[in-house]
């Protein structure tokens, strides 16, 4: 019997198949795409669009505005005039005569910026209390000194006479001080270029008053060339900006008329002229335009 079962266990073992190796399917073949074949024609046609592309950029290029080598000069001397007068740390406003604290609030300050009218229901004259004037007279001189060094600096100004020079001075320090301190206080990206903009405007009165007022005529000419040029460059789609510039300058003469008729009152008040400093008695003093 156990014969018999060894003997079958091996026949059972013959007849079981054996396992086949298992094949891998073949992967697909990249498709390969047909070569295109470009007639001549063909191929000449696509070069004369490329060169047709080429010339119009070029053509383009061309007709785009560009500033003249004198005019960009005159920019940089504007900007590197700027850096050297205007000091955004504003580290010196600390030599000005200080502020009593205890007296200094907001009515006080409006209260410069007021007719010195009587009061129609009081028959004596109000005195303001200008605890500020002695700070804001330091502030007004130091900027004007300013304002001189810069204009100083401006390509022409020096050849004019020193008394055009004194009446343009006088008749636009504190506007230019006002263009000044707004890039101190506006948000906008304030960079030398847009001060450049700015102040190569500058709000000189008519030169037909003035001595040597032709050459005063043509070397404003030339800077409002000068601007207009920079705004043709670096703001292609600004055609009004101009415009809108020079409209700003009648706000800033009206600005100017009215401080300077304030500061004219304050000098001729001999309580508080004794505070203002000999600079601003000299451009506020007297009419200047």
């Amino acid at each position: 019997m156990c014969g018999k079962s060894a003997e079958g266990v091996r026949m059972v073992v013959k007849l079981a198949p054996s396992p086949r190796p298992q094949t891998l399917a073949p992967s697909p073949r990249p498709q390969t795409l047909a070569p295109i074949i470009l007639t001549d024609e063909e191929v000449q046609r696509k070069k004369d669009l490329i060169l047709k592309r080429k010339e119009e950029e070029a053509a383009r290029e061309a007709q785009r505005p560009r500033l003249s080598e004198e005019q960009s000069r005159v920019i940089a001397t504007l900007i590197e005039a700027h850096h050297k007068t205007y000091d955004d740390s504003y580290s010196d406003f600390t030599r000005f005569r200080s502020v009593d604290m205890k007296l200094m609030n907001f009515s006080s300050l409006l209260m410069m910026y007021q007719d010195n009218a009587n009061s129609p229901e009081s028959s004596e004259p109000e005195t303001p209390n200008l605890s500020m004037l002695p700070h804001l007279a330091d502030l007004v001189s130091y900027s004007i000194q300013k304002v001189i060094g810069f204009a100083k600096m401006i390509p022409g100004f020096r050849e004019l006479t020193a008394d055009d020079q004194i009446a343009l001075l006088k008749s636009s320090a504190i506007e230019i001080i006002m263009l000044r301190s707004n890039q101190s206080f506006s948000l906008e990206d304030m960079s030398s270029s847009t001060f450049t903009r700015r102040n190569t405007c500058c709000s000189w009165p008519s030169a037909c008053c003035l001595p040597d007022h032709a050459r005063i005529e043509s070397l404003q000419d030339r800077l409002s060339e000068v601007l207009q040029a920079y705004i043709r460059v670096n703001h292609p789609g600004g055609r009004l900006l101009y415009a809108k510039m020079i409209q700003k300058l009648a706000d800033l003469r009206s600005l100017n008329e009215e401080h300077s008729k304030q500061y004219r009152s304050l000098s001729f008040q001999p309580e508080h002229s004794m505070q203002l400093t000999p600079l601003v008695l000299e451009v506020f003093g007297s009419e200047a335009s």
